[in-house]
């Protein structure tokens, strides 16, 4: 770390707004020069572009803006994983165009577990309606 420009380890952004913001100017939005990594859960229409190191999309990032709390905290509590797997977009996720396993890093754990060393860009998962979200 340098001492005379210190940066943050992480920050973590659940479903950072859009609406109203000037995206051009990093300081009115969460982007990666933030922290050493940051990692952003999409949950709502207000946050659809890509804003971190990893963007992770459960359910093409359509589930409701107070969901994304709601995962990271089980992230945390649940017995299951939250594993993400990077794709292009929902589209071919959805048909199955994209890894479905974790080789080549390829996927990253959504929420508290997220990595650094893991896979980056968008990565998409899919989540349940109810406690525990993750399959």
């Amino acid at each position: 770390m340098n001492l005379q420009n210190p940066k943050v380890a992480r920050v973590t952004s659940l479903d950072p707004a859009e609406f109203m913001y000037d995206l051009s100017d990093l300081d009115d939005t969460i982007d990666p020069s933030d922290a050493e990594f940051v990692d952003v859960l999409h949950t709502s229409w207000v946050s659809r572009v890509p804003k971190g190191h990893v963007d992770f999309y459960p359910n093409n990032g359509d589930t409701g803006h107070m969901m994304a709390v709601y995962y990271y905290t089980d992230s945390i509590k649940a017995k299951c994983r939250y594993t993400s797997y990077k794709c292009t977009n929902w589209k071919d996720f959805e048909a199955g165009k994209c890894a479905t396993d974790c080789s080549n890093n390829s996927c990253n754990e959504m929420g508290h577990y997220a990595s650094p060393d893991k896979a980056r860009g968008r990565v998409y998962i899919n989540v349940k309606d109810d406690a525990p979200y993750c399959r």
